[in-house]
């Protein structure tokens, strides 16, 4: 069962964390055992209440139940939406139904249309905000930056003034249910675990738009904000060690790497792959590197979202397919889909490919490869049975040198 927590974060500043263990697969697609969580916020100032984002729909009334441990539900006068995706607007229209007078909304001008289409909402109160807009509301300012694509166009975050603080919805969100609220709650191991679940919430969900995120921290920096407290939509609070988490999804912009990692992904319906790949993995194991293998076999099915996140810290990949039809194999064929639109920096791959009576796949997999971030440097194409030659091993580990 799905639980929540409400926590003052600081004076008039509430969290409302909803802890989500029973989504399997976010957006549809990536395993997320961990869970995740979401993240509302709420601002009670003198004779003004203010909500930012809501939970996914299915816990709607928990939402509800949540902000009346608060405040009464109509004593709400203000909802800012910084992003549309329903994980954190879809029990927005449920508490809104619930509601004796309508509050005023501040979307992105975008926004406005997508409330209508996906949930019938349409009021004079819903008012656009344009970039660097202030809502002046005595007490505190509030300046609405848009930071488009992160995660979709509409995305928008908020800082407070007086708080010090930036409400940032997708931006610096992570997966998992951390056991404490801050990151300062959380001890150093915990905290590295947390930075692993970062950058799979990055991967997985940005990846694709990863070149907008460090202009949205310049336009945030260029704006001389500098926040105490950062309060994403997904995880922790970070209340200490911002630099973290700012850290963390440079790093990931950058496409920064741990140079002693390769990552193996292969399929094998009957052994023969996985032989030849177990001959590479020891020689690149021999000669110093740290080689993490993903393969899916009659026994085995990996996760597609480990997959990327080894993927994007790996200096090089090895990729083995079988060939499957006269083509390539399903799941590689998917892996490899996935692999293209997500790593955005360049990865040097060696690619392996075993057959029994042709090797069609050899050259399906160098046309999918075309103008991608996947730079197959060296070929390896076997017949099942034998094994790869030590000499185009060799020259792989040369063209991967810094």
């Amino acid at each position: 069962m799905a639980s929540y927590r409400v926590a003052k974060i600081m004076e008039d500043l509430y969290v409302l964390r909803l802890d989500d263990v029973q989504t399997k697969f976010f957006e549809g697609i990536w395993e997320i055992p961990e869970g995740i969580t979401y993240n509302s916020y709420l601002l009670t100032l003198p004779g003004k209440t203010i909500l930012f984002d809501g939970w996914k729909k299915d816990y709607s009334d928990d939402f509800i139940e949540a902000i009346k441990s608060i405040v009464d539900i109509d004593d709400i006068d203000i909802v800012v939406l910084h992003h549309m995706e329903p994980d954190h607007t879809g029990s927005v229209p449920v508490l809104l139904s619930k509601m004796r007078r309508q509050p005023t909304i501040y979307v992105h001008p975008m926004a406005r249309s997508m409330l209508a289409s996906f949930y019938g909402l349409k009021s004079s109160k819903i008012m656009p905000v344009k970039d660097k807009d202030v809502l002046d509301l005595g007490d505190e300012k509030i300046t609405f930056i848009h930071t488009p694509w992160l995660h979709w166009p509409e995305t928008m975050i908020s800082y407070l003034e007086k708080h010090r603080t930036l409400i940032t919805c997708d931006v610096f969100g992570s997966y998992s249910v951390p056991k404490g609220i801050f990151d300062d709650e959380l001890g150093e191991k915990d905290i590295q675990e947390y930075l692993y679940y970062a950058r799979k919430y990055m991967v997985t969900v940005i990846g694709y738009y990863r070149n907008h995120i460090v202009p949205a921290l310049n336009k945030i920096g260029t704006l001389g904000i500098k926040p105490s407290l950062i309060a994403p939509g997904h995880g922790l609070i970070w209340r200490k060690n911002l630099d973290r988490i700012i850290e963390a999804y440079k790093d990931f912009a950058e496409g920064r790497y741990d140079s002693s990692k390769i990552t193996m992904i292969y399929t094998s319906m009957y052994g023969f792959v996985e032989k030849a790949m177990g001959k590479i993995k020891d020689y690149l194991e021999d000669n110093g590197y740290k080689v993490i293998v993903h393969k899916y076999t009659d026994k085995d099915r990996p996760s597609i979202s480990e997959i990327l996140v080894d993927a994007d810290t790996s200096k090089a990949l090895v990729i083995g397919i079988s060939n499957y039809e006269a083509s390539l194999h399903p799941h590689m064929d998917h892996v490899l889909n996935i692999l293209a639109k997500k790593i955005k920096s360049l990865k040097p791959v060696l690619l392996v490919t075993v057959y029994g009576w042709g090797d069609a796949a050899k050259t399906l997999a160098k046309k999918k490869l075309e103008n991608t971030t996947l730079n197959p440097v060296e070929y390896i194409s076997l017949k099942a049975g034998t094994d790869p030659e030590i000499e185009i091993i060799k020259d792989f580990l040369e063209k991967i040198k810094e």
